[in-house]
């Protein structure tokens, strides 16, 4: 057999061992839990993931070029700093880990050091909200205390300076899944410890550009700020129970099948087995064959 590894030009540049060292294949996540931000994508389908539960194939890897693995890596460590912002302004909520015990806080203010071994490394995690009904999960960012009865969730987005300087609301998608994270947050249920701490009458998308000084904020002032550029800015969201419809009814239709309680769910994003989607579908072969028609119901656990 060929090693065709050994035959590649070998890397003599940095840049060139970076590319190496950052590109390759990113393990799928596990459709095991029902992610709110696949459920908000306008092409899910529920069937392919009906069908994976049925067969036991699963989602194919994900190459990311090395682009993508920096982009995804600034994305985060801007995210960071805000939440460290946010710690240094008292206004950060969240879940925390202590890196050296493992111990960990839930939806509270960051420890300002453990109070089982004394360090001071913590890091915050995302509170985690599970809809009871649909199995619909998501993870916040973060939430701040801003005064209310309630910590507010923020949807932190980092975003490239020429499209900071263009901002005079959120976009779409930044909208639909923060609204999202409202009616996840208003559907906990009594029996959860986060059961009524969340403000689920508004949320907000906070903005950060990726770089330069971000834009000119003639509200600074006002606020009592006495700078004139701000990297920042935040759009206030409200619920849309009507708007979030499609997500919870997708996840509905995945947990009802599991359950046993619903059949298989209909295709509903494929017009044939030729289209691009299909094409590139892991069990499109699955679906088309007949073999899942209209009412097939998940055989009872052996």
């Amino acid at each position: 057999m060929i090693n065709f590894k050994a035959l590649a030009p070998k890397s003599t540049t940095l840049r060139a061992k970076m590319h190496k060292a950052s590109a390759g294949p990113v393990p799928a996540r596990s459709i095991r839990t029902l992610h709110a931000s696949e459920y908000v994508k306008p092409d899910f389908c529920a069937r392919r993931i009906s069908i994976m539960d049925t067969t036991g194939k699963k989602p194919r890897d994900e190459y990311l070029t090395t682009a993508h693995v920096l982009t995804f890596a600034f994305g985060h460590a801007i995210q960071r700093v805000v939440i460290n912002k946010m710690v240094d302004a008292g206004t950060a909520v969240s879940d925390w880990k202590c890196l050296v015990c493992k111990a960990k806080w839930r939806f509270t203010k960051r420890p300002i050091a453990c109070t089982v071994c004394g360090h001071n490394l913590i890091d915050p995690e995302e509170p985690r909200l599970v809809c009871p009904d649909t199995g619909l999960s998501g993870g916040l960012d973060v939430c701040a205390d801003l005064g209310g009865l309630r910590p507010v969730i923020i949807e932190t987005k980092s975003i490239r300076p020429e499209d900071f300087k263009k901002l005079d609301k959120p976009l779409p998608e930044h909208t639909l899944r923060t609204q999202l994270y409202l009616d996840l947050a208003a559907r906990i249920p009594a029996s959860d410890p986060l059961h009524g701490k969340i403000d689920t009458t508004r949320a907000i998308v906070f903005y950060v550009s990726k770089g330069g000084f971000g834009a000119m904020d003639e509200g600074l002032p006002k606020e009592g700020v006495l700078e004139k550029f701000s990297p920042y800015r935040e759009y206030v969201v409200t619920p849309n129970p009507k708007a979030v419809m499609g997500p919870f009814s997708r996840a509905k239709q995945v947990k009802g099948y599991r359950d046993r309680t619903q059949a298989m769910p209909e295709n509903e994003t494929c017009p044939n087995a030729f289209c691009p989607r299909a094409k590139t579908c892991e069990v499109a072969k699955e679906c088309f064959s007949g073999q899942f028609p209209a009412g097939f119901m998940l055989p009872a656990a052996p």
